[in-house]
C-alpha cells in the first residue's frame, strides 16, 4: 500500500455560511486480486471511509497525466 496524505485547507463558502477543511490521505492498494487493476481508497480525518475507486492501469495513467497537468499550471 502506498500512502498519499492531503491536507488542502481553503475557505469554501457554502449554502449555509460555514467553512470546510478538507484533509485525509489517498491509499492506493497494488495487490488487488485481478493483476493489472488497483485499488484506490480516499480517507478522510481519523481515517473515516470516504470512497473507493478500483482501477485499471491505462486509466490510472490518464489520471496521472491529469493531475501532473493540474499541478504545473
Amino acid at each position: 500500500m502506498e500512502r498519499f496524505p492531503f491536507d488542502h485547507r481553503k475557505m469554501m463558502q457554502q449554502g449555509n455560511g460555514k467553512v470546510c477543511t478538507v484533509h485525509g490521505a489517498i491509499e492506493l492498494y497494488q495487490g488487488f486480486p485481478q493483476k493489472g487493476f488497483i485499488s484506490l481508497d480516499i480517507r478522510g480525518p481519523a481515517g473515516a471511509h470516504r470512497g473507493t475507486a478500483i482501477i485499471d492501469k491505462a486509466t490510472a495513467r490518464r489520471v496521472a497525466v491529469t493531475l501532473l497537468r493540474w499541478a504545473m499550471t
